[in-house]
């Protein structure tokens, strides 16, 4: 696979209870810089964070981990 060929899938996971999960893949994208603004997007406008959850995995199934930004250091108060 040339680097062209590189699609990330935004995958929706919705499980309720103890029932089994349902995946569909939301949006694609060709870099992980784009995929991860689409999850980080799709993340701040669900509103079932309890049942939806929204992961990122590349042609091979592998699944990749995007943290979401977090307070600066410079920020805060020191103590």
């Amino acid at each position: 696979m040339s680097k062209e060929d590189k699609v990330i899938l935004v995958v929706r996971k919705t499980q309720f209870g103890n029932c089994k999960a349902d995946y569909y893949v939301e949006k694609w994208a060709t870099s992980l810089d784009e995929a991860s603004r689409y999850q980080v997007s799709l993340e701040t406008l669900n509103d079932d964070k309890e049942n939806v959850s929204y992961h990122l995995f590349n042609g091979f199934g592998v699944m990749y981990e995007v943290k979401k930004p977090t307070e600066q250091e410079d920020d805060r108060i020191p103590f």
